[in-house]
């Protein structure tokens, strides 16, 4: 699957002097991808990237492009992404991940293995065909109960594969933008980041507090029984 997709974001600044929306364009291949550089002397160099079987990376230097441009600039909007969603090694890696997270079928009763036996390319090229044509719909959510300790029952929204590889794709090219605006200190539904994180931060400034708290009562103590002698 080739798709024509612009993909070389640069801070605004740059363009100065031309329109701000406009972006340079490069060619989404499944053979190669070229990528411009500058070394640490200054002098130009062009890395060629061998990217046919490792998707994963052209993605990477996708979100890596998207967050440095995003941290570079606050009020930087980003006007094209949509296309960025169906490139096919985009698919490919929300497609991967998809299937990690394995998870039961939606409305349509398409399970992943199911989708694996007719092809995964071809479900995919689908999927690609759909977005770029702009007639992609998403299919209602499956309900299910889930029975809690409590005796009572929390519901459960089972998407398709299809969305569910739609959803990926689209979390995989906008989460590094808003990443870039995160604190530290944020932990929810973050990359690498989880509760026991946050509940472990707060557990070491809880420390920290304690400490100097003691510290400042034994200042205050000591300087106290100096006077008072």
């Amino acid at each position: 699957m080739n798709v024509t997709a612009s993909t070389n974001y640069q801070p605004k600044g740059v363009w100065e002097g031309r329109a701000a929306h406009v972006t340079a364009k490069a060619t989404d291949s499944v053979l190669q991808d070229r990528m411009e550089c500058w070394t640490s002397s200054g002098s130009q160099a062009v890395v060629r990237l061998e990217t046919a079987n490792n998707p994963i990376e052209k993605v990477r230097q996708l979100q890596r492009r998207l967050w440095a441009c995003a941290k570079s600039s606050k009020t930087r909007r980003f006007h094209a992404l949509y296309d960025r969603i169906y490139r096919s090694d985009v698919l490919w890696e929300a497609w991967k991940r998809v299937r990690s997270n394995k998870g039961a079928a939606g409305v349509d009763e398409t399970t992943l293995r199911s989708i694996e036996e007719q092809g995964v390319m071809q479900f995919l090229e689908g999927i690609q065909a759909d977005l770029k044509a702009s007639r992609y719909r998403p299919s209602p959510v499956k309900r299910r109960w889930i029975p809690k300790a409590d005796g009572k029952q929390r519901p459960l929204g089972i998407p398709t594969v299809r969305d569910r590889v739609v959803q990926m794709a689209a979390k995989l090219v906008i989460e590094p933008i808003f990443e870039a605006d995160f604190q530290p200190c944020s932990y929810g539904f973050r990359p690498k980041k989880s509760a026991t994180q946050a509940l472990e931060a707060i557990r070491v400034a809880g420390n920290r507090a304690t400490v100097s708290s003691l510290m400042r009562t034994f200042r205050a103590t000591s300087t106290a029984s100096t006077e008072a002698r």
